[in-house]
């Protein structure tokens, strides 16, 4: 007691004051309502520039697509997702397996007589050995396991999708910035020929063979010509940015791109009919969305059975030694038979849940 008084003391003065004894209120302020600094944090680097192999060289759409896949978090986070989920299934299918405790508790005691005779202090150490196996649940162990099957198949399907999210993105940037700066080029060509129309039309003008109103008419056109060919330049910057961003590199990356080859015919089109029944067997967010439905069907059958009676085997062996006595050991074996009878109205509610979210993924899948 003298020891905790004493720490206390020696606390700064505003802490004891507000009663912060781990300074866990330190830099927020003595009132609401202002801007605070938060703390210092150390945040990633960025993703490097283009590989060295791949500098100042024009880059085709699968290199791009290729360098995204390694570079863009969205792919990564996806598969620490889907590996997290993986490790959530050993979790449930460890149920299964028995577990073994061992505790070597070691104390010290000593006690006095009502007259005040001291006892001489007794040591005892008390090792303990448990078993302890699972045998049957009705099912509930299981369902726990074909739920986190149900969820890392969903997490497959969703890293599937962040895939191909990744790619789609890569290619609408890199056709769209192709696109535009296909219309710069068109930009320049019109500017050229707007200047060579006005000094065609000031020539004519000093022949006199055009009038005023036409040199004004045509360095109008010259001053369309440069404003629509500098919004189509911040266009084109704009988009190299969303390019290099899809790609997963920084903003400013300079990105050279393989120019088309347009001698190729282009591809005949399926049907709508066939696309869409493409998407019902293939599409990875569909799949993904019926799998959270399996994962639900089997949280609800968990939640019904979590009633039900479940057998457990045990076996704990203990040694105790006591002073100078000779050690002692005890044995245990059996079967535990463990009943719910009430809890609350827990239960209840949480079948009332698990089916709540049957019906919420059921609605997502539609």
């Amino acid at each position: 007691m003298c020891l905790a008084l004493a720490a206390f003391c020696l606390l700064p003065p505003q802490v004891r004051a507000a009663g912060d004894p781990l300074g866990a209120y330190a830099g927020l302020g003595d009132s609401q309502g202002r801007l605070l600094q938060a703390p210092a944090q150390q945040l990633a680097p960025l993703t490097t520039a283009l590989p060295a192999t791949w500098q100042n060289r024009p880059l085709t759409l699968a290199q791009l697509s290729a360098l995204a896949l390694h570079n863009n978090p969205s792919t990564r986070a996806a598969w620490e997702k889907l590996r997290a989920q993986a490790a959530t299934l050993g979790q449930a299918e460890s149920a299964w397996w028995p577990t073994l405790d061992l505790n070597v508790p070691l104390t010290r005691s000593q006690s006095a007589t009502a007259s005040g005779t001291n006892v001489p202090p007794q040591n005892t150490l008390k090792p303990n050995l448990t078993l302890s196996w699972l045998v049957w649940d009705f099912g509930q162990t299981q369902a726990s396991v074909d739920a986190s099957r149900a969820q890392l198949s969903a997490a497959v399907f969703t890293q599937n999708a962040s895939v191909q999210s990744v790619l789609a993105g890569v290619q609408q940037a890199y056709y769209q910035l192709l696109g535009d700066r296909a219309l710069v080029e068109s930009y320049t060509e019109a500017l050229a020929s707007a200047r060579a129309a006005l000094q065609a039309a000031e020539a004519k003008h000093r022949a006199g063979q055009a009038t005023i109103a036409d040199v004004y008419q045509a360095r109008a056109s010259v001053a369309s010509a440069q404003a629509t060919l500098a919004s189509g330049e911040q266009t084109v910057a704009s988009d190299a940015g969303v390019l290099a961003s899809a790609v997963g590199l920084p903003l400013d990356t300079p990105l050279r791109l393989m120019p088309l080859d347009l001698s190729m015919p282009p591809k005949l089109r399926d049907s709508v009919q066939t696309l869409m029944e493409q998407a019902l067997r293939a599409n990875p967010t569909l799949q993904s969305t019926r799998s959270q439905v399996d994962a639900a069907r089997a949280d609800l059958r968990a939640a019904q059975r979590s009633g039900l009676p479940s057998i457990s085997f045990g076996a704990a062996q203990t040694w105790r030694a006591q002073n100078e006595q000779m050690p002692s050991r005890q044995y245990s074996i059996g079967l535990t038979l463990t009943v719910p009878l009430f809890t609350g109205f827990k239960r209840h509610y949480e079948e009332a849940q698990a089916r709540a979210s049957l019906a919420e993924a059921r609605a997502n899948l539609d």
